[in-house]
């Protein structure tokens, strides 16, 4: 419950997901998406981060913009 509850914080103050994702892939959201995994009758929220790939593409096409610019 503590941490979804920090979840929702993080989802509220971090519109980049930097803090979101940090939760998700550290010691304790991982920990936490395998206790929701024992649960199958509970239908919980999924809690999504960053989509890798979509924020990759954004980053190498942002860095081929800028090089055009020189």
């Amino acid at each position: 419950m503590g941490f979804d509850r920090l979840v929702e914080l993080a989802k509220g103050c971090d519109t980049d997901k930097i803090i979101l994702d940090t939760l998700l892939n550290s010691a304790h959201g991982m920990l936490n998406g395998s206790m929701r995994g024992l649960h199958p009758d509970i239908k919980f929220e999924p809690i999504l981060g960053t989509d890798s790939i979509e924020y990759l593409d954004r980053l190498i096409n942002s860095r081929i913009e800028s090089s055009k610019k020189f």
